[in-house]
């Protein structure tokens, strides 16, 4: 069957072998993105990133405090700040600082390198969340019992978090690295089903046919690293911040959309945005003046005025939902996921179309928005055309335009 597929259709093997290109592409970078967000210190560091640096040296020296009397109850030798955090740090990372060294009490401060006091000044002082992350995350693994020293951490984050606004960013920090690695498993599937399900057409005449195989092969042990992290890292975060305690002292609410946010408490979307409307629709260039995250801004005020209630999700990277909208429609609710680019000139990737739909197994959404200032490649717009023609639509500067007038008329349509 293969031998004859490039015998009888030669346009279309070269159609195929073109198209398994571009997937593979896209797999290679899907993996490159799982290496670089699979590490436990990583999704640490992610979730401080939310707090100040201030903060992040509060929860320090909360966290040490704790644990450092967990460790004396225990009947541990005694140790400072700077002993713990040098321990943990080089524990994460595999430093021969500690290859002698059984207990943060046995660290010889003054066997540091230059380079080592930096960095752990630099923690010390709130300002490498990274590292701070890997100090954070061997504490739940390097401690007489895990569930006590959780239970320290769990404290320090109380002691630390001090309004509603950060109790609710480290809580969507923590469902946002759940969500990223339910998005590096579904994409991955959608990938890897494609290229498989390629390979088998094309057969022994594919190029690079051993390549494939070692690619799929590292992207499916991603796959499998990233369920199990979901499981027992982010399964450890979300203990560590104690979202009901956070809920309750704080009176948070979910919203339809997933978020947690203060009771009676909004994205406010400024006043000048209705001016901004206006002149959306004569210029471009209005558009193309407002940061990234005012472009979103701008967008949910249009589907404001469309009648949804919208929700604007944390400032994240690429691939999930900008916006995430509801609407009743005689009596069903319709859910609405859309994803924004502000971009001058940089056309939209088929791979960052593929991760917005494969990104849908969480918002399970009923129609997606890809809406860009600049425009989508050739195979981004087939792939949308070919394999998503019925959740997807992808719209440009124009679209803005047309919905920027209907409001303007006082005649706005759906979509």
């Amino acid at each position: 069957m293969n031998d004859s597929l490039y015998n009888q259709n030669e346009e279309q093997f070269e159609a195929l072998s073109e198209r398994l290109f571009y997937i593979s592409d896209d797999l290679r970078e899907l993996d490159g993105y799982a290496g670089h967000v699979l590490s436990e210190p990583r999704l640490y560091g992610r979730l401080l990133s939310i707090l100040s640096a201030d903060e992040r040296k509060t929860l320090l020296r909360n966290a040490y405090e704790e644990l450092h009397k967990m460790d004396r109850r225990h009947g541990k030798n005694t140790y400072n700040i700077c002993q713990f955090v040098a321990y943990h740090y080089s524990e994460a990372f595999g430093h021969s600082l500690t290859r002698f060294a059984e207990s943060p009490a046995e660290i010889k401060l003054d066997q540091l390198s230059s380079s080592e006091k930096n960095s752990i000044s630099s923690m010390l002082n709130g300002n490498n969340h990274y590292g701070l992350g890997a100090v954070i995350s061997m504490t739940t693994h390097l401690g007489v019992n895990p569930s006590e020293s959780i239970r320290c951490l769990q404290t320090a984050v109380m002691s630390t978090v001090n309004g509603p606004h950060n109790a609710s960013a480290l809580i969507s920090g923590v469902d946002y690295n759940y969500k990223d690695l339910l998005r590096i498993e579904s994409t991955g599937d959608v990938i890897l089903s494609e290229e498989e399900a390629l390979l088998k057409i094309l057969g022994p005449e594919a190029d690079n046919d051993y390549q494939y195989s070692m690619d799929m092969m590292f992207l499916r042990g991603k796959i499998k690293w990233s369920e199990r992290a979901r499981e027992n890292i982010v399964g450890v975060q979300k203990q560590i911040i104690s979202l009901d305690s956070l809920v309750d002292r704080y009176g948070l609410e979910e919203t339809p959309t997933g978020l947690f946010i203060p009771i009676r408490s909004r994205i406010v979307i400024a006043k000048s945005l209705t001016q901004a409307i206006a002149d959306a629709e004569r210029d471009r260039s209005t558009v193309l003046d407002m940061s990234p995250r005012k472009f979103e801004e701008f967008i949910a005020h249009i589907f404001e005025v469309l009648g949804f209630e919208v929700e604007l999700t944390q400032c994240t990277r690429d691939g999930g939902a900008d916006l995430l909208c509801l609407k009743s429609l005689h009596g069903i609710p319709f859910r609405l996921a859309v994803e924004v680019k502000r971009y001058k000139d940089n056309p939209i990737t088929v791979s960052l179309v593929k991760s917005f739909v494969g990104s849908n197994k969480i918002f399970q959404a009923n129609k997606l928005l890809y809406i860009t200032t600049s425009r989508y490649t050739a195979p981004a717009v087939e792939y949308a055309e070919k394999y998503a023609s019925n959740l997807l639509s992808l719209k440009q500067y124009e679209q803005i335009q047309e919905w920027c007038k209907e409001i303007r008329l006082h005649i706005p349509r759906l979509l």
